[in-house]
């Protein structure tokens, strides 16, 4: 038989251990909400308007032709039938109530012609997929550029990675390509193509 002080022993490690269990719950719980709640499945299409569904899918079904491709002859024919697909897909190279996930967003590193700080946004629509600002504010117009002091670099400033998005844009149109991509390489452009945008609106889901 345990004495008094052996039961007072006991107690607080079980307390303690209740602390513990409670807290490790509260966590797990705080994770699976914020997965939930703020995380984007980069390869969802729930949700996406009739456009954005057609621009998607145009590109993801390249990006399978080119990946099966046997060889380079096969795939000497690729992008233009991509251009051609993306064009029909998105006639006036808009995007309005897009949806997407924050890739990343960052500061450039030289004021534009303005004067004025600019942000490089980039917005996933899948994990492969994905639409970006201009990011050279010496080479490009400032009215293509997220500008400090707009509406959407405020809301750019308040977004973490992964957050879903809803936004709308102008593409850069590409006489080559149907929209201006901004991968090095042609492998790079067919596999994880990044669309260059004008973003007009862009806000939290």
């Amino acid at each position: 038989m345990r004495d008094d002080g052996q039961q007072i022993a006991v107690r607080p490690r079980r307390q303690r251990r209740r602390v513990f269990e409670v807290g490790l719950l509260i966590g797990v719980v705080a994770v699976l909400f914020y997965r939930t709640a703020f995380r984007h499945n980069p390869d969802s299409t729930a949700g996406m308007p009739p456009a954005e569904l057609a621009f998607v899918d145009a590109a993801m079904q390249s990006r399978a032709d080119w990946i099966a491709a046997p060889n380079d002859l096969a795939k000497s024919g690729m992008p233009a039938r991509r251009a051609a697909a993306l064009c029909q897909a998105l006639p006036g190279l808009t995007a309005v109530g897009w949806h997407g996930s924050i890739g990343r967003i960052d500061p450039d590193n030289f004021p534009d012609f303005n004067g004025k700080q600019t942000a490089h946004v980039i917005i996933q629509l899948t994990s492969h997929v994905s639409v970006s600002t201009p990011a050279a504010p010496l080479l490009n117009n400032p009215s293509t550029m997220v500008e400090a002091g707009s509406p959407i670099y405020a809301a750019a400033a308040t977004l973490a990675q992964g957050r879903d998005v809803i936004f709308s844009g102008k593409f850069f149109p590409d006489s080559a390509g149907c929209l201006q991509e901004n991968s090095i390489t042609e492998d790079g452009a067919m596999s994880d193509p990044q669309f260059k945008i004008q973003l007009t609106a862009l806000a939290a889901k």
